[in-house]
């Protein structure tokens, strides 16, 4: 059995937390702020961690585990995102944001155990702790459960590969994402260092915070520190560790922050689903990722990722094939992108990620994003890219992109933006990138999958295009877009094996409409998994609206 670190051990040597006026927090301080969190939790179910003040985030966490309560942790703290994960029995813990639950702002003092279970001793392993989301970087973001296992297991591994003792954290990162939650709260912890609760997002605010707090650990993403450029030459100088994840670091950024700010920058390679899988660090060049402990790295026939980790689900049976593309070398691999990131337009095999770097290479461009958008009739994609600019026009981005890539495989969409809507995470959702081509994508919420069954909730939106003369006056939703827009990606987020291995559905051999669906519906979809088909039931309110089976191969 792995044995984990106390996440609150008496023998803690260094403050746990400084807040937002520089108040210490040491470990006594802490159970103190826990101890009326729990309280108030007392016999509730599974508490729902909705709280903006990152030191109140860490208590109400901490009280949750205290209990041996699952935390869920939602993608964002809009109070109808938090409010669809409040399961039978739940309660939503937060502080001032949100209509109801338990606001911690206003509880009482409560006497406090000098060392609850998880906190002042280790846990098992098995022992879950979380539940949280996928960016939606890719599609609807996804649920996923987290043991202590993976968690604080990795966590440990962090602290010890990068000796963090006494360091003081500062995590721009939003603490409800996984990387957050790891660097910002659990890496702190297992290495004996403080988080610094300040909230900053600017250069100069994250310069004034490090100043003020004595900050030499920051936790970032490559969007924040482009942004960097306009500190000081040497502002970064004397840190102990720049730590980026969430999106690839360009070459440009790293050299900038390098060679004037004075940052060597760890970048973090690794997902929600896998964890943690390998670090580098910009002292020049292009370094190649270097596995992280316990990890081991792989490639197939097709250059696809093996991976052997020990923060894997545990239900996953290793090597676990991921999307990534890499090469392996020595002493680690070279990544290329992902598998789903290489898209077929005009014949061509074209990579999304080299179009985005080779806009962000254009003068006068401060971000980019490219997106394959289906052409109709099955003939493949086609590319649309969003731009943030505001000196270069949709022409000049066309004509940068002509020296690179054949005429038939330029973006066919192409629109420029003051900036991109990336949450403070630096992910940018599908959904918020199709909202700029004024496309609409439906998004189905999971409320139970397992191997055998789902059921979702999906929200058909007015502002869907299929409305649209569909019909003028009395809108309703086609059959073809409920079948592919709302059955078939709620399959595809319970089974999304059923698509890599047979690139979609086979046929449809029944399908049945008994109730038409308009504009602000809300469907739920009933989905039953047997021997290659998947049987489905669309209603509203308890009616039903359609039904039928869709067959896969294999």
């Amino acid at each position: 059995m792995i044995a984990l670190p106390a996440l609150l051990p008496d023998a803690r040597c260094h403050t746990v937390v400084v807040d937002a006026d520089g108040a210490c927090i040491d470990v006594a301080a802490m159970h103190r702020m826990i101890a009326p969190v729990a309280a108030a939790l007392g016999a509730s179910g599974a508490p729902v961690i909705a709280c903006a003040d990152r030191l109140r985030f860490v208590s109400a966490l901490l009280a949750a585990w205290s209990l041996g309560r699952v935390a869920t942790l939602p993608v964002n703290l809009l109070p109808a995102t938090v409010g669809q994960h409040v399961g039978e029995g739940g309660v939503i813990v937060h502080d001032g944001g949100q209509p109801s639950g338990i606001d911690i702002t206003a509880l009482a003092s409560v006497a406090a155990p000098s060392s609850p279970p998880l906190l002042g001793a280790p846990t098992d392993p098995a022992r879950r702790l979380v539940r949280l989301f996928t960016s939606g970087s890719t599609g609807v973001p996804k649920a996923i459960d987290k043991t202590a296992g993976q968690l604080v297991g990795e966590a440990a591994a962090l602290a010890g590969r990068f000796d963090l003792a006494g360091a003081r954290v500062l995590c721009t990162v939003p603490l409800h994402h996984i990387y957050g939650l790891l660097f910002g709260v659990l890496v702190p912890l297992c290495a004996d260092a403080t988080i610094v609760a300040a909230s900053a997002l600017h250069p100069e605010a994250v310069r004034a915070a490090i100043v003020r707090f004595g900050v030499d650990v920051l936790v970032t993403t490559p969007a924040q520190l482009r942004a960097f450029d306009v500190l000081d030459a040497g502002a970064l100088v004397g840190m102990r560790r720049v730590f980026s994840s969430g999106a690839a670091l360009d070459r440009d950024t790293a050299a900038m922050l390098r060679e004037r700010l004075g940052a060597a920058v760890t970048e973090v390679f690794g997902t929600s689903e896998t964890g943690g899988v390998a670090t580098r660090t910009h002292r020049g060049g292009d370094p190649v990722w270097t596995p992280l402990p316990g990890v081991a790295v792989a490639s197939d026939g097709d250059g696809r990722m093996l991976l052997h980790s020990p923060w894997l689900d545990p239900t996953l049976r290793p090597p676990v094939v991921t999307d990534d593309r890499i090469t392996a070398v020595d002493g680690g691999f070279v990544h290329h992108g992902r598998s789903d990131d290489v898209v077929k337009v005009g014949g061509r095999r074209v990579a999304l990620g080299d179009v985005e770097a080779k806009l962000r290479a254009v003068v006068g461009v401060d971000d980019a994003v490219a997106i394959a958008l289906p052409v109709g009739g099955g003939h493949g994609h086609a590319i649309a890219v969003a731009v943030a600019t505001v000196t270069r026009t949709a022409q000049d981005i066309r004509a940068a992109l002509v020296p690179w890539f054949d005429a038939s495989a330029l973006p066919r969409r192409i629109v420029c933006v003051p900036s991109l809507p990336r949450e403070s995470s630096g992910k940018l959702p599908r959904a918020r990138v199709l909202a700029l081509f004024g496309d609409v994508e439906l998004s189905p919420v999971p409320i139970h999958v397992d191997v055998e069954g789902a059921e979702f909730e999906v929200e058909i939106d007015p502002a869907l295009p299929c409305f649209v003369g569909h019909f003028p006056g009395d809108p309703i939703l086609p059959g073809a877009v409920l079948l592919e827009s709302v059955v078939l990606r709620s399959i595809e987020h319970a089974w999304p094996e059923l698509f890599a291995a047979a690139a979609g559905p086979t046929g449809v051999p029944r399908a049945k409409f008994t109730l038409r669906v308009e504009p602000g519906d809300r469907l739920r979809v009933r989905l039953d998994r047997r021997a290659g088909k998947v049987t489905f039931a669309v209603t509203r309110d308890g009616v039903g609206c359609a039904s039928g089976t869709f067959a896969f191969a294999g």
